[in-house]
């Protein structure tokens, strides 16, 4: 935006087509010694699909390297934050790779800036063994960074790299790969996804090489090992408990906890279905809100705080069995905000608009199209983003076509903006 709130090009970076930024790895922000910074992928029509970094002028709108013949960047790569800046990963004639940059200087993850001359060197003899570097799996936290690699002798396991540029080598399949995918931060270590070599289970993984499984989970009635472990919702953490979606009986994903206090392993809820299969969840830190489908309302809205009692429906926007079809979910400024159709106070179907949710209470924020038989299609692109002031979405007022919208938050002032 310029001084007058009106958006501007930033930088054409395929002057003679699109370059889609962020079509494979979104739009990232890094905190670096320089500042904020975001990077994200896109084509130049000359190097191929590659990352870029920009710090929101044109001329600091930069590739930060040619880093493979063709696209670097394609369905493969992974991108995490760590140690003021971030690492990703490129698939070329190398096979995968694995990258750390912080937009001004881009090395292989084995020669980073903070590391000795004789702990890279350690490293990269030591890296090479190993391939498919980052495969479905890479996180960074404070110290360390976990990815997935396939090393000659263990096969596709769990890698953490200190800081410091020392290896840890988790070995959780010991006659095969474990194939580690969805994974996340907690209790001083990391929770994930893995093969134990009959179907795929939750392990804790404590940083120091040492490994919990924490379920041995089958399907309902059956001895047969779960096979399909955290597929749309993913792994979240309230307290001590931790939220997963598994498929446990027929083919869609219902809802489960696991406590770190008490180790019980419980179903949270029998008729919530394919918790997370479309939208990305959001939380506040006590409530998870994702979208859900119930054989009595169709798909709407559900949540849960990692209890029986507290996972159900939050609200039907649209009454009976009729999905209410949501796009994009955001919890901001003590509200829940949806993109989503809904049933209006007169009584009309608002087609897609920003609904706001309050204590179970659902009220239109903004419809971009209002009228009957209208839908502005909100959240068909782009989701949802928040500032400290406004809420911004993609929809169509039936004039203009899709464009940019601004809503401004109710503790600021009810108002809204349409740039076009």
């Amino acid at each position: 935006l310029d001084v007058d709130n009106t958006p501007i090009l930033l930088k054409d970076i395929h002057p003679s087509g699109d370059s889609i930024p962020g079509k494979i790895l979104g739009l990232q922000s890094m905190e670096t010694e320089r500042g904020l910074r975001f990077v994200f992928d896109a084509d130049d029509g000359i190097h191929g699909r590659e990352l870029w970094v920009s710090d929101g002028t044109a001329s600091g709108t930069l590739m930060v390297g040619d880093i493979e013949t063709g696209d670097g960047i394609d369905y493969t790569s992974e991108i995490t934050e760590w140690m003021n800046g971030v690492v990703f990963t490129t698939n070329g004639q190398q096979g995968q790779r694995m990258w750390w940059t912080n937009g001004s200087v881009t090395t292989s993850i084995w020669q980073a800036p903070w590391l000795s001359s004789s702990a890279s060197s350690d490293l990269m003899n030591q890296s090479a063994s190993l391939s498919s570097l980052g495969q479905d799996m890479l996180l960074g936290d404070d110290d360390r960074l976990w990815f997935a690699a396939k090393e000659a002798n263990i096969g596709l396991e769990v890698m953490q790299l200190d800081s410091d540029g020392t290896i840890t080598m988790y070995d959780l399949h010991p006659f095969g790969d474990s194939s580690p995918s969805e994974a996340m931060r907690s209790n001083n270590g990391l929770v994930l996804v893995a093969g134990d070599g009959t179907g795929r289970q939750l392990a804790y993984l404590d940083g120091s090489g040492g490994v919990q499984w924490l379920t041995s989970m089958t399907k309902e009635g059956t001895t047969t090992p779960v096979t399909t472990m955290a597929p749309k919702l993913g792994l979240h953490q309230i307290g001590d408990t931790i939220i997963f979606d598994v498929v446990y009986r027929g083919a869609d994903a219902t809802l489960f906890s696991y406590s770190f206090a008490t180790s019980n392993l419980v179903e949270l809820s029998s008729t919530i279905l394919a918790p997370g299969h479309s939208l990305e969840s959001v939380t506040n830190g006590h409530t998870i809100w994702f979208d859900c489908v119930l054989a009595s309302t169709g798909m709407e809205l559900c949540q849960t705080d990692g209890t029986v009692e507290g996972t159900h429906l939050t609200i039907d926007l649209m009454q009976g069995i009729s999905s209410s079809l949501p796009q994009a979910l955001m919890y901001t400024d003590s509200t829940l905000y949806v993109l989503a159709e809904g049933i209006d106070e007169t009584g009309t179907n608002s087609g897609h608009a920003l609904w706001a949710i309050d204590n179970q209470v659902a009220t239109v924020a903004f419809d971009p199209y209002s009228g009957i038989g209208n839908d502005s299609n909100a959240g068909t692109y782009g989701g949802l983003i928040a500032s400290s002031t406004h809420v911004f979405f993609i929809a169509d007022d039936g004039v203009h076509g899709h464009e940019l919208h601004q809503y401004l938050l109710p503790s600021i002032q009810d108002q809204w903006v349409v740039w076009s």
